[in-house]
């Protein structure tokens, strides 16, 4: 087993909150300093809604959504992809041209399953599959696997959340090195 979201795999948006509380902790310090002064202080209410919109954001769907899907792989309700992988690719997407004339990149990995495409962001930080593990798997042609996957979109790609990523037995009945 290469990928397991209901395991090991699971990921920590333990981060978000410690963001949040940074910023909570800023919004109390100019509030007691307005306070002092006698004044309001609108800079701390910026930064108390922002550092619960990713307190909230960050950690409370994140987690919704990784127990979600944990409860959706352990009631069986999902589907499987099994077979050799096909076409992998990974590409990098431009974003944004920064006003020092540097770019910014988006990157993307694919790959076909039993004509099942997959695409996901590596190392997104998300509840599913995004080969942000150390080290990454090493995807390539040929690999057999089995995917257990989920569709929150049927039909889109970008949709598939992948839940669990295994090495298959191939066709000789021997198992697959990673």
């Amino acid at each position: 087993m290469l990928y397991d979201i209901a395991g090991n795999d699971r990921t920590d948006f333990t981060p978000f909150l410690y963001v949040a509380g940074a910023m909570l902790l800023l919004a109390l310090l100019f509030q007691l300093r307005a306070h002092r002064r006698r004044q309001s202080s609108g800079s701390a209410k910026v930064i108390a809604v922002f550092a619960t919109l990713i307190g909230g954001l960050g950690y409370g769907i994140n987690t919704w959504d990784q127990q979600r899907l944990i409860g959706r792989l352990s009631g069986g309700d999902y589907l499987i992809a099994e077979g050799l992988i096909a076409n992998h690719q990974q590409w990098e997407q431009e974003l944004a041209r920064g006003k020092d004339g540097r770019r910014r990149y988006d990157r993307w990995e694919i790959v076909y399953v039993a004509g099942i495409a997959f695409i996901w962001s590596p190392g997104a930080q998300e509840p599913a599959f995004t080969n942000a593990q150390q080290p990454p798997i090493d995807i390539r042609d040929g690999l057999p696997v089995r995917i257990s996957y989920v569709e929150d979109v049927a039909g889109e790609a970008h949709q598939r959340r992948i839940l669990r990523w295994e090495i298959a037995e191939p066709f000789g009945g021997q198992a697959a090195a990673p």
